[in-house]
């Protein structure tokens, strides 16, 4: 019981550095997805299938589309 304790508190930790040091460092593909989200194009891609989909569902719901990027 002690060792499932000790490994949720790890994730927990992980998680939280993961959460709140986000990259400073966005590569062009970063990029290129945010513009396909926010045009409503190729939101299907081979290695991202709902990816840039969900994104866009999420972003049409919050009405965030047309925002400058």
């Amino acid at each position: 019981m002690k060792q499932c304790k000790i490994d949720y508190c790890i994730i927990a930790l992980l998680t939280s550095i993961y959460l709140f040091f986000p990259s400073i460092n966005p590569t062009g593909d970063v990029v290129a997805y945010a513009v396909n989200v926010r045009e409503g194009s190729d939101l299907f891609m081979p290695h991202h299938l709902l990816y840039n989909a969900f994104g866009y569902a999420v972003a049409r719901i919050f009405g965030i589309v047309n925002t400058m990027i």
